[in-house]
């Protein structure tokens, strides 16, 4: 990283190997990988650094202080190993077992109003059992998936409470975890949060050829999804189904038609039963035109994680957020229209889209710092459904395809969004935008290659973020995302940079990136004053990593 001292380093790798067991038959393949980073380290204004708090029941000196902002992410480590055997016993069958650990090590170095670090271990298990048949009657695709995800916060190192002359986990004095720390002195399982989940699949796929009359490309399969989430801390424990069959038909009717009809068919213990049909048409008068346009309904069921009625903690790009779940979730349902243009020429394709989406309960994620105690806007979030709502936008898309090695990836997006209609309190929230999405935004990604070199620069922008409507009765909160950052969060643009140099046969890649080119600094801090006194926002949607260095080495055998 260029700047260590607030983002840190981050190292890794990971391996892959395969190898036949019993040939034609049997086969092997194990990979594996590990990755550790440092802390990102975001002070807070110099003026709220000397900022006291008072001590409560998990904090073992008062008054202290807490350097660092509410979204700063200790350092982690993460790991992962897994493999795969294959079996083919005939021409006709192929099946496969695939199974995955993977473990994180994450965390806040402030969680704000308690000015506490926190640090949770992760654990993931998932496995797979593929199964499929490809016979003259048809292709049969059948998987079962297990996950098993748990998780459980880092507990301190216990102080010894007075007149105790020793210390330990018994102990019945206060406990914290250093601040500034990335682990604690053991994962309290007793804590621990649990989410499993298991999945059926089945999918049926026949190509059906009618001469002259065309060809029908049919799909039909059956979904099952079972849900649980268990959280030992407050004895919530609780389980969804979810069950779907749909069925898809491609009809292709001539070299310059073709329709595709389809439906999907939802049953779940927390919404009933939801049909979702739609159709597409596809017209090819040329063969360097085509249009297509279609419309389709859509459905979005909050998980469990979603309706939880208490706080689930996540890192992303070296950002900690906690989101608190709303059990009141409903079903967000939507009705897509969309119409295409393709222009497919040989040195070029040009795509262009037009859609407008008319959603109702639509789910929208907000920050929120008056959850709970200790929430700022930028550590603090929870979700709520719009009754009535809009997306429509444009798209252009162009690929310009290699001329004397160089050619051009480019597209551009309009996005607008509207809430139509609100629930009786929140009438506040019609007229305004819906979450934080980009109003304009564009990716242009040049390319060169030559022999057994390649490279590419990538240069993107994001315009017009809108911030979220104020929670509460009121859309003139002073204390919120708006209400301090403004109507827009700050544009920005990013240029990234990386080369690739292949040899030994092309068995080895070296390749080296440069993210950030232009150290575009994403902390730019605000503060305000909140209802728990001064606080800090960052005028950018997110924090992205200031200028980085990746070296990396590929090897194939």
């Amino acid at each position: 990283s260029q700047h260590p001292d607030t983002f840190g380093n981050i190292f890794g790798g990971n391996a892959y190997v395969t190898t036949p067991l019993i040939k034609n038959l049997l086969s092997l393949n194990l990979r594996g990988g590990y990755r550790y980073g440092d802390q990102n380290s975001f002070f807070k204004p110099e003026s709220l650094r000397d900022q006291i708090y008072a001590g409560n029941n998990r904090n073992p000196i008062s008054p202290h202080t807490n350097p660092f902002v509410g979204w700063s992410a200790t350092g982690f480590t993460n790991w992962n190993a897994g493999g795969r055997i294959n079996y083919t016993p005939g021409s006709h069958n192929s099946i496969y077992l695939d199974s995955e650990v993977y473990f994180a090590r994450t965390g806040s170095l402030n969680t704000s109003g308690n000015s506490l670090t926190v640090i949770r271990d992760f654990y993931k298990i998932n496995n797979v059992l593929n199964h499929e048949a490809d016979y003259d009657w048809g292709k049969l695709t059948t998987y079962l998936q297990y996950s098993h995800t748990m998780w459980a916060p880092h507990a301190g190192w216990t102080q010894p409470a007075a007149g105790e002359s020793t210390t330990g986990n018994n102990a019945t004095g206060t406990v914290m975890i250093p601040i500034g720390a990335s682990k604690g002195a053991y994962a309290d399982w007793s804590q621990m949060r649990l989410n499993q989940d298991i999945v059926f699949q089945t999918n049926y796929n026949k190509n059906f050829d009618f001469s002259s009359f065309g060809n029908l490309i049919l799909n039909l399969g059956v979904y099952n999804l079972w849900e649980r989430l268990n959280t030992r801390n407050n004895g919530y424990d609780k389980a969804l189904n979810q069950t779907a069959i749909f069925g898809e038909g491609e009809y292709i009717i001539n070299d310059y038609v073709s329709t595709t009809l389809g439906v999907r068919v939802n049953f779940s213990d927390f919404y009933g039963v939801v049909a979702n049909p739609r159709f597409y048409v596809n017209v090819n008068p040329t063969q360097w035109l085509t249009f297509k346009a279609g419309v389709a309904s859509g459905m979005l069921a909050p998980n469990l994680t979603y309706l939880y009625d208490g706080f689930t903690e996540s890192t992303s790009n070296g950002v900690t957020t906690l989101t608190y779940g709303n059990p009141n979730l409903k079903v967000e349902q939507s009705w897509n229209y969309e119409f295409s243009t393709i222009l497919d020429f040989k040195p070029a394709m040009l795509i262009a889209t037009g859609y407008y989406t008319d959603f109702n309960n639509q789910i929208e994620t907000v920050n929120d710092a008056s959850i709970a105690a200790g929430c700022t806007l930028e550590t603090c979030r929870t979700f709520r459904n719009l009754s009535k709502s809009l997306m429509a936008g444009a798209e252009v898309a162009l690929k310009v395809k290699p001329i004397y090695g160089i050619s051009l990836d480019a597209n551009y997006g309009f996005t607008y969004t509207e809430v139509l209609s609100a629930v009786a309190g929140s009438e506040y929230l019609i007229g305004g935008p819906v979450n934080s999405i980009p109003r304009h935004s564009f990716t242009i990604t040049p390319r060169y290659a030559y022999k057994k070199f390649d490279m590419y620069v990538r240069w993107q922008g994001k315009f017009q973020t809108p911030t979220p409507t104020p929670t509460g009765t009121s859309a003139g909160n002073t204390d919120s995302v708006r209400g301090v950052v403004g109507k827009y969060y700050k544009d920005y643009q990013l240029v990234d940079v990386a080369l690739n140099y292949r040899f030994n046969q092309d068995r080895m890649t070296a390749t080296f990136a440069i993210n950030n080119l232009f150290d575009v600094d994403f902390y730019d801090p605000i503060i305000y004053t909140g209802s728990r006194g001064q606080a800090v926002a960052n005028n950018y949607q997110r924090i992205l990593p200031s200028r980085s260095f990746w070296l990396s080495l590929r090897a194939d055998f």
